[in-house]
């Protein structure tokens, strides 16, 4: 394993307060107490807020100052989700074979925009590892710099289980705060409207004058379920989902292969070297667009009124460029 994901994975065990003695956790990792001890140091001087409990344990006493960087952990997950899949994987499993080095730096390049803060703040995390500058990606962020309270009071209000109220054009919410996502590089907050008790995705930049409330709410596991397929912010989690059934050409196939729809995507071949993809969605400008992109390559099978508002679209494409 890694130097890095190792220190990664003992991190994480002091912020879920768990806590095991050096010489549990060599024999865990299947490495000297030394190391694990330079381990805990090597975290401890780039977390100031983890500190020495004895002599062969550590711990976060004060986990409150950690909220800034756990919102930029909730980025980098981001960050990750535009990674090839089998790259996240193996990060994920610390495998040998993984280029810590190409991964560093495709996560400091991303991070160009997203935002001068967020640059800064992953710049100087990297350079404590590693001078690297090889590799330029363009994978486009709004820039939440002025935010950052607003997205630092969402997250504890997430953790703690408690209503936000909060001005949105023009109007006061009372919600109950789920999740802080992005779609198309635009950052949302999933939450339950208390007034309305529906679903709603609310932009972060459109969210002021924010304050915590005393209701604590019973968080609801079905909608983060629900979240896993989402494809783009037209995703409703108010309504059960429906199955869309698409013809891939041979052509591109391979790139739905690589990079799925979403989680539910699955795929039969056919004897012509073209491809069938089932999925589910929630709405039909869920996968509009994407088809779109990708005409001729891609028709709709089913279902029907997906397929004629596809038809719809192109025959009105048509009669716009026609002189």
């Amino acid at each position: 394993m890694h130097k890095l994901t190792r220190q990664n994975e003992l991190y994480q065990l002091l912020f879920n307060h768990q806590s095991y003695s050096n010489t549990e956790l060599s024999k865990h990792y299947e490495c000297t107490t030394k190391t694990i001890s330079r381990d805990f140091e090597d975290i401890a001087r780039a977390i100031p807020e983890v500190l020495k409990q004895g002599k062969q344990k550590w711990h976060i006493p004060n986990q409150n100052k950690l909220t800034k960087l756990s919102f930029y952990h909730i980025q980098i997950q981001e960050i990750l989700k535009t990674l090839p899949q089998d790259m996240v994987d193996d990060l994920a499993m610390g495998k040998e074979n993984l280029d810590d080095d190409i991964v560093l730096e495709m996560l400091l390049q991303i991070s160009k925009s997203m935002g001068k803060t967020f640059f800064s703040h992953t710049k100087t995390l990297i350079s404590k590892v590693q001078d690297i500058n090889t590799i330029f990606t363009r994978v486009n962020f709004e820039d939440i710099t002025t935010s950052v309270d607003i997205l630092k009071a969402l997250e504890s209000s997430i953790l703690k289980r408690v209503e936000v109220t909060y001005s949105y054009q023009k109007f006061t919410f009372t919600v109950e705060p789920y999740k802080i996502i992005s779609f198309d590089g635009y950052w949302y907050l999933l939450g339950r409207d208390v007034k309305k008790n529906t679903i709603k995705k609310y932009k972060i930049k459109d969210i002021n004058n924010l304050s915590l409330n005393k209701n604590v709410f019973m968080y609801d596991e079905n909608i983060s379920d629900k979240l896993e397929n989402a494809i783009n912010v037209w995703f409703n989690p108010n309504k059960e989902g429906y199955t869309v059934e698409l013809l891939i050409n041979k052509e591109v196939k391979h790139y739905f292969k690589e990079r799925p729809i979403n989680k539910s995507q699955r795929i039969r071949e056919n004897e012509d070297g073209s491809m069938e993809i089932e999925l589910t969605i929630t709405h039909n400008m869920e996968i509009v667009p994407l088809i779109g992109y990708w005409t001729p390559h891609i028709k709709v099978i089913s279902p029907e009124h997906l397929y004629n508002e596809v038809i719809g679209r192109i025959k009105s494409l048509v009669e716009d460029y026609q002189l």
